[in-house]
């Protein structure tokens, strides 16, 4: 449920994104990413020195939209993971929380069983399966907490958008291009192997592989339009 809502979250940004004006866009994108706009007019924007039409390119603009909306819903989800609800693996005789929590333990393919953990009490199960915990983390939260969260959130924020420049910028050099690659296929791994395996991945570092892996990708994928776009704008 926990997942398919951050889904259904995420799909929301997109929409709402999608839904802006081209002129207010365009201005948010120049704002984030530094793909700055040399004809206000016709909106020709200028990608890292390749020039596209941001009226007309829908590939562009989608890209840029999916890019903005990810990187927005990462920081949501750290955020409500830090001040409403942590979520913890524990295995056999690990303690369960302290605090208020619904646990259960995870199967790969079906759903999963719920698991009664008192407060205090050792983890104790038949089987290896890790049992996560989703602990309710809100009462405790002071206004000071919530600010230096907002702060830790915000600096992620512009950690991505820094890393999205600067993977468009090295994307234009041959050997860019291939630490990009390179550095994709080691993050699917790592997101493939944490998946089949039951060793035990904080929520904070399971996003940002996803994100920063999606992040690249986008990144191949915009360098391989411009260069079409370039070829039927110069044919």
């Amino acid at each position: 449920m926990i997942f398919g809502s951050s889904a259904i979250l995420l799909c929301i940004e997109i929409i709402f994104l999608a839904l802006l004006p081209k002129r207010l866009l365009a201005e948010l994108v120049e704002q984030l990413f530094d793909i700055n706009c040399i004809d206000h007019r016709n909106l020709l924007m200028s990608y890292f020195g390749r020039k596209i039409n941001f009226f007309t390119s829908r590939r562009f603009r989608f890209s840029l939209v999916i890019q903005i909306a990810f990187i927005v819903w990462v920081m949501v989800l750290l955020l409500l993971d830090a001040c409403s609800m942590h979520i913890k693996y524990f295995s056999n005789n690990d303690n369960c929380p302290s605090q208020p929590s619904d646990c259960f333990i995870t199967k790969k393919f079906s759903s999963s069983a719920r698991y009664v953990c008192e407060s205090g009490e050792k983890i104790s199960i038949q089987t290896n399966l890790p049992v996560v915990c989703f602990v309710w983390v809100y009462s405790e939260q002071t206004t000071l907490g919530v600010l230096n969260e907002l702060g830790i959130c915000s600096s992620v924020f512009s950690l991505l958008c820094y890393a999205f420049k600067f993977a468009c910028r090295i994307s234009r050099k041959p050997l860019g291009l291939i630490l990009i690659v390179g550095l994709t296929l080691l993050l699917m791994v790592l997101l493939i192997f944490f998946i089949i395996t039951n060793i035990f991945v904080s929520i904070t570092t399971r996003l940002l592989l996803v994100v920063f892996t999606c992040l690249l990708i986008n990144v191949i994928q915009l360098l391989q339009f411009t260069r079409s776009y370039d070829f039927i704008e110069n044919n």
